[in-house]
């Protein structure tokens, strides 16, 4: 199972439906296997024939309070802008005990990036990525 937290620039706030976007444009030059991309509201999905991904954007008022927190871990040239972060991307995915789209995992946040200022925060190994 993959995990990470997409932060978003302070000014940077794209809807779901732009991420969205980006993962398939993303995909359109790829020579391998394309994911079919879903938006509902405020998340979206991105299936595999193998592994589901599942993206959920959050500004909740936590979303700021974590992200000064997160911020101490972050290079000291990011921390200030990093803290400031209101809003996030939430991606998830199923398992993958083979790690056969570990690449993929690391393509959704590149197409992220694609966005604007972005910071990929691995949840569980308490890291950026």
């Amino acid at each position: 199972m993959y995990e990470a937290l997409i932060m978003l620039e302070q000014a940077l706030n794209p809807s779901i439906e732009d991420y969205a976007q980006k993962i398939v444009s993303f995909y359109e030059s790829s020579g391998g296997q394309k994911p079919f991309v879903t938006v509902d509201g405020e998340s979206l999905v991105a299936k595999f024939d193998g592994i589901t991904f599942s993206v959920n954007k959050n500004c909740g008022a936590h979303v700021l309070e974590e992200s000064e927190g997160i911020s101490t871990m972050a290079k000291s040239e990011e921390q200030a802008a990093l803290s400031k972060s209101k809003c996030r991307f939430e991606l998830k995915s199923t398992a993958d005990l083979d790690m056969l789209y570990f690449n993929d995992f690391l393509f959704l946040i590149q197409a992220a990036e694609k966005l604007g200022k972005v910071w990929a925060f691995d949840t569980a190994a308490g890291e950026f990525i």
